[in-house]
């Protein structure tokens, strides 16, 4: 039994994983690897009953590697393994070698899983060190040391930071087509996974080796190349991701704080333990949205003595595609279409992860702020519809003060299991705010009259009344629920300032 995984195959029992696990050494080009990596298995990560089923059934070969891998080495000859291929990723693309891509993102499945389960239960350093175990042995002594350091263009200071800059080149480099979609999903998947050490870790870490590795060492140099991508997938790739149906398949700061809210998202990447609830409130997975989570886990990041981090930086400078700058640019930056940013962000802010992006993008680019300020739709971003919600968005965060007289209409919606956190009220609170600094935008939501909002008051509908008279019921309602349950010292200042 076990011969190739497949969906039939017990994983327990599979002899592939067996001898990956076991305490014997498997070399660089074993055809074992071949093998392990041609498995038809269905992994639905939108599923969490599938994947903890998946995870309890690996547990005791997981349980092995982690104990045997410090003499075996086979955790590290997985790994070099995989930056072996990864070399030939863009040939295979562009030769549509689908056998070699689909392979390529099996590797990266088990790279994941195998990560996710050694970051739960080792501290970082002892991690990376598995990243070098046997590496050793492959040293040649009379080999000479300055015709290697020639040969060499990049000095990595570990394996683990060339594997991290491996995946940094994939997401980059590497076109997004229906063949090459898993694997640009698992690249994704995988950076995230070695990010989540924090989740086991108390406090912030603003010494974290991997962030280290990905905002200061040699994969910085590629921090604005890999902003532009993940901005881009953001913008362009958000159909569900399934496996198989392309080709194959978060301190006190209100940024740091929603950024320690997004690991719940993180830990549905990495495979950690979540609610029904939080399944049931968590967008699907799209290499979009697992994007921008990327892109504001290492944005939102702290780094050490004030040092500049890059993505926050990159974010910061980026140009409109659209416009032609007469400005002497003296920073290294990249260009994006702001209209298209404008309406995405438009149709997601719904979720946590977008409205974060809004709001340090209108907080710190200023050319994407005075873009938006000059929107003649600018009502679009803060009236309700079925996909633009921001005030609707705030309106949900009062249904938990609903009075105990009001209507059952009134009282099943205040017991909806999707309403908004607070984090993302508070941040709606402060783009809002942001917005009515310019006399443009008060000028525009008072002039601007919406129907159709029952939603508001479901007991005494409203009829027809201007955004900016909206805005301002909404505001009350949020101070009102502030007042008497969350009691939370930011909303009062942010919300009496904003347009009344």
């Amino acid at each position: 039994m076990g011969g190739v995984i497949s969906q039939e195959t017990s994983l327990a029992e599979n002899a592939l994983l067996k001898r990956l696990a076991d305490k014997d050494s498997i070399v660089d080009n074993d055809p074992f690897w071949n093998q392990l990596f041609s498995f038809n298995l269905k992994i639905d990560d939108n599923d969490s009953r599938l994947a903890a089923h998946i995870e309890s059934s690996v547990g005791d070969l997981l349980q092995s590697l982690m104990h045997n891998t410090a003499t075996t080495g086979n955790f590290a000859s997985l790994i070099r393994v995989f930056l072996r291929r990864a070399e030939q990723l863009r040939e295979s693309e562009q030769y549509e070698n689908k056998i070699f891509l689909w392979q390529c993102a099996n590797s990266l499945i088990v790279l994941r899983y195998v990560c996710a389960f050694l970051t739960q239960r080792m501290s970082e350093g002892e991690f990376l060190r598995t990243f070098d175990k046997g590496e050793e042995k492959k040293v040649d002594s009379d080999s000479d040391s300055d015709d290697e350091q020639e040969e060499e263009e990049i000095v990595y200071e570990s394996t683990a930071e060339q594997f991290l800059h491996s995946l940094i080149e994939i997401i980059v480099e590497l076109p997004v087509t229906d063949y090459t979609m898993d694997v640009q999903m698992e690249a994704v998947r995988c950076i995230i996974t070695l990010l989540s050490t924090q989740l086991y870790r108390e406090g912030i870490q603003t010494e974290a080796v991997v962030f280290g590795y990905l905002l200061k060492g040699v994969c910085s140099i590629r921090c604005m190349d890999l902003s532009r991508a993940l901005l881009h997938n953001y913008l362009h790739h958000n159909t569900e991701y399934k496996r198989g149906t392309t080709g194959q398949k978060q301190a006190e700061s209100i940024v740091f704080g929603l950024a320690a809210s997004m690991w719940s998202v993180m830990q549905f990447v990495t495979g950690g333990e979540e609610t029904e609830e939080e399944s049931e409130k968590r967008p699907p997975a799209s290499l979009g949205s697992l994007s921008a989570l990327l892109l504001l886990t290492l944005a939102c990041h702290p780094l050490p003595e004030g040092r500049l981090n890059p993505i926050k930086d990159a974010l910061q400078h980026f140009l409109n595609a659209q416009e032609v700058s007469s400005l002497n640019v003296q920073i290294r930056t990249f260009k994006m279409d702001y209209s298209v940013l404008y309406e995405r962000l438009c149709a997601t802010v719904r979720q946590e992860p977008p409205m974060l992006l809004l709001y340090l993008l209108l907080h710190r680019n200023s050319g994407f702020r005075n873009y938006v300020l000059s929107r003649i739709n600018l009502e679009n971003l803060v009236r309700y519809s079925s996909d633009k919600p921001m005030v609707r968005c705030l309106f949900d965060s009062t249904k938990g003060m609903i009075p105990s007289g009001s209507s059952s209409h009134s009282q099943s919606l205040a017991s909806s299991s999707s309403l908004p956190s607070q984090h993302h009220t508070y941040l709606s609170l402060i783009v809002i705010l942001i917005l009515s600094e310019d006399d443009f935008f008060c000028k525009l939501i008072h002039e601007t009259m919406v129907s159709g909002v029952e939603w508001a008051e479901p007991d005494r509908p409203l009829g027809e009344i201007s955004l900016g008279g909206l805005i301002a019921l909404v505001f009350i309602r949020a101070i009102h629920r502030n007042t008497l349950k969350t009691r939370d010292h930011r909303c009062p200042r942010a919300c009496p300032v904003s347009p009344g």
